[in-house]
């Protein structure tokens, strides 16, 4: 008798584990978890793509690199700073400077 419910506790405890790895094979082959890890590789690509250029025209201001600038910002572009706004040539004097 104790053999026997010996036997059905272990039938029943190998069943469980078999489920539970099945269950978990299921989420981490499912398609939504795919496109999620898809999509934030994209964000990841579309992210790097703006954080490039953005770095560079940081350290293009940094040295005061105005030829470089210039070819960035539109000729009729306006400026709005705290102190006030204007046109591209001032904010190109203004970098140049180094008053900003």
């Amino acid at each position: 008798m104790v053999k026997n419910l010996l036997n059905v506790i272990a039938i029943l405890f190998a069943l469980v584990l078999c489920a539970s790895s099945m269950a978990q094979s299921t989420i981490n082959n499912s398609p939504n978890l795919a496109a999620k890890q898809n999509t934030s590789a994209s964000h990841s690509k579309q992210a790097a793509k703006l954080i490039a250029p953005s770095k560079k025209k940081w350290q293009w201001m940094a040295n005061k690199n105005v030829e470089a600038l210039a070819s960035l910002f539109h000729q009729e572009s306006k400026f709005v700073h705290m102190s006030g706004s204007w046109k591209k040539a001032k904010e190109l004097e203004t970098i140049k400077s180094g008053s900003i």
